[in-house]
């Protein structure tokens, strides 16, 4: 049987069919069914940061933090035990060290039932088919002829596995693609070798288990030079959704969310390539709550204790100005432990204790607030294809502009690049674009008008992604503990079904594509004691952001303990659909122990009306909302800095829920 490949709309097809009936009352038999136990998991996670040799290919630091985000997933997360988890990275990862770890690691142990998990993150190609790929391993270029490991060789070495219960999960590009204009990102593909001199592959045959390619042979994947993490943006993605799912959540569908999560977060980006069974396999069956990380040493000497952040948004890792408190984990939260950070760097934290007896290793972390300051830039890079006087002169004009920051050449972490770019029947001029190449916006100027000038155009949308910026790192989902539950659902013509659900900081993703005019609701309950306030905002490219506006108004009637509140209510003469262009929509819900009265009070003025209405001012919302929830948090016993706003995880929930119009 030939391989079978998913691409991405009969992937989304197929999660939404596999996951179409699901219910919240019927979460749990589906639990069962897609977490069934096996007797033993074994892994074997693979990085390789640089070719070696002769090979001109620059180093990609970022493969070795994807190992250990995989590593501290399956053994903290997922309950792998750490012998059962071999990583071979760097020198170690040769073609004779794989081979051998494959046969003796894996298939020599795998029996009837158990659990195989490998993870490949390096660079990769394609031969002369290209069907053929190649994973390009330490000693690859060594030779005068270049020996790369061929996929379907890989796959081959684990036909000999007793069990059908195989993922793997292969982060590397495969086709070079131009650098663009951004130079904060990596890309993972090598260029074409010479056909003539490379081993023939093995004929395709169907592997075994599910292969997770991070992108088409057509594509290649990338990793994110920021100045606290260089990590490849699918497996931290695919660490982030896995590591906030619920029980019983399978492989697939955390793959769909991370590939959601990544375009967010990166722009535009393929999505992954499912071959192999195509069947949900090693159904994710968390050990502990999930929470912001774990503790995974402690220094008796010092009293304290390093904290892997591995469950923190990449959105937040990847800004050094925006700081964390900790407290221990535990669900229920242990009472009276929180941690001094003494130091906090990407996506390690150095803690003390009152009580040293907390800091334990393997014992849970979680966020208790979140600090972000006041006047927090957009950062924008200048594309290394402008000239000098060009580059002058973009330089001269962002310095006017209020909260925009130009990275210097040597800075990494930008938000945006500003390049030229050419447009049908408008000749060339400038744009924003995203670390993935993505156009954002365009300036309506012409290149043949002063750039200063252009740039006055592009204001507007600078303010529109730093309000987007600042409610992705408001974004406290996996830390946020306020007593309620929520769903994303579409209506149908005798229910709903959830989309996305979240309690308690564990996110349920179901299926993930929306038809254009799909009809939408959300379904808040409100488990605690106290009343609670919202507001609702959404976003799609090139679109601005929106306000749902209700009647009576959300910023005056609170959801009262033990009610249901569904936006809009099905009595409503107005009713949410999908908007009818394709693309991502994220929406943000937003939820308060006390009113939202400045952020509410900012779109009084809006035209009276029901349904999603356009904010003329998405960057001063985005600011009022942050004072809200910094009003809300002040009751804590440890107030921040006079320049940061304080967002704390038990008085404010700010949820990102995505989903894409096909």
């Amino acid at each position: 049987m030939e391989p079978m490949g998913l691409k991405r709309r009969p992937f989304l097809q197929w999660s939404g069919a596999f996951l179409g009936g699901l219910s919240l009352g019927s979460w749990g038999v589906w639990q069962r069914v897609l977490a069934a136990p096996v007797n033993r998991r074994l892994a074997l996670l693979v990085g390789v940061p640089s070719p070696g040799g002769s090979s001109p290919l620059v180093t990609l630091p970022g493969c070795l933090t994807d190992v250990d985000l995989q590593r501290e997933l399956l053994v903290e997360r997922l309950g792998f035990r750490p012998a059962d988890v071999l990583t071979l990275t760097g020198s170690q990862a040769t073609l004779a060290n794989v081979q051998t770890a494959l046969e003796t690691h894996l298939v020599q142990q795998a029996q009837s039932g158990d659990g195989v998990f490998l993870h490949f993150s390096g660079y990769g190609g394609r031969g002369a088919d290209p069907e053929a790929l190649w994973l390009a391993l330490t000693d690859t270029f060594s030779a005068a002829v270049p020996q790369p490991l061929w996929l379907a060789t890989l796959q081959t070495w684990l036909t000999g596995l007793a069990t059908e219960q195989v993922v793997g999960v292969i982060d590397a590009g495969f086709t070079v693609k131009p650098t663009g204009h951004c130079d904060q990102v990596r890309w993972r593909a090598a260029p074409a070798l010479d056909a003539e001199t490379l081993s023939m592959p093995p004929s395709p045959s169907r592997p075994a288990g599910t292969w997770v390619l991070a992108v088409p042979p057509s594509g290649t994947a990338a990793e994110t030079l920021g100045p606290e993490v260089k990590a490849g943006v699918f497996t931290w993605t695919l660490t982030q959704a896995l590591w906030h799912a619920g029980a019983g959540t399978a492989w697939m569908l955390g793959v769909a969310q991370a590939q959601l999560q990544e375009t967010t977060w990166m722009g535009t980006w393929p999505a992954p390539q499912i071959t192999g069974s195509g069947r949900p396999a090693l159904g994710v069956s968390p050990r502990s709550p999930g929470g912001s990380g774990v503790m995974v040493a402690v220094d008796p000497a010092t009293r304290t204790g390093r904290c892997w952040l591995g469950g923190v948004s990449p959105w937040v890792l990847a800004q050094p100005d925006v700081e964390l408190r900790l407290a221990v984990g535990g669900d229920p939260p242990v009472p009276d432990t929180d941690l001094l950070v003494q130091r906090q760097q990407g996506l390690v934290a150095t803690v003390q204790a009152a009580d040293p007896t907390m800091l334990v290793p393997g014992r849970p972390v979680r966020e208790t607030a979140r600090l972000l300051p006041t006047q927090l830039p957009l950062v924008i890079a200048l594309d290394s294809q402008l000239d000098r006087i060009e580059r002058v002169d973009a330089t001269s004009a962002l310095a006017a502009v209020p909260q925009v920051t130009v990275a210097r050449p040597a800075d990494l972490g930008s938000d945006c690049v500003l390049g030229r770019c050419q447009l049908p029947h408008e000749g060339s001029t400038y744009g924003l674009f995203a670390p993935s190449g993505a156009l954002l916006g365009t300036s309506s100027a012409t290149g043949s008008e002063s750039l200063k000038t252009t740039i006055r155009t592009l204001v507007p949308q600078m303010q529109l992604l730093l309000a987007h910026k600042l409610l992705h790192l408001m974004a406290n989902g996996e830390a946020a503990r306020l007593p309620f539950q929520t769903s994303l659902e579409r209506v149908t013509a005798r229910s709903t079904d959830p989309l996305v659900q979240w309690a308690n900081g564990l996110v349920r993703p179901a299926a993930v594509d929306v038809e254009a005019g799909q009809r939408l609701v959300f379904r808040i309950t409100n488990l605690g004691s106290t009343p609670l306030y919202f507001m609702l905002l959404a976003w799609q490219a090139q679109d601005p952001l929106r306000v749902l506006a209700l009647n009576p108004p959300l910023a005056v009637e609170p959801l009262a303990p033990g009610e249901m509140l569904l936006l809009p209510n099905p009595t409503s003469t107005w009713s949410w659909t999908a908007p009818p262009q394709p693309g991502l929509v994220e929406t943000w819900l937003v939820a308060c122990t006390q009113p939202l009265r400045q952020a509410w009070a900012l779109v009084s003025g809006l035209a009276s009306g029901h349904g999603w209405l356009p904010i003329p001012q998405p960057l001063a919302l985005a600011q009022k909302l942050l004072q809200d929830l910094h009003l809300a948090s002040l009751s804590e016993a440890n107030p921040p800095p006079k320049d940061h706003w304080l967002v704390a995880s038990h008085r404010a929930a700010i949820l990102n829920f995505s989903y894409r119009v096909v």
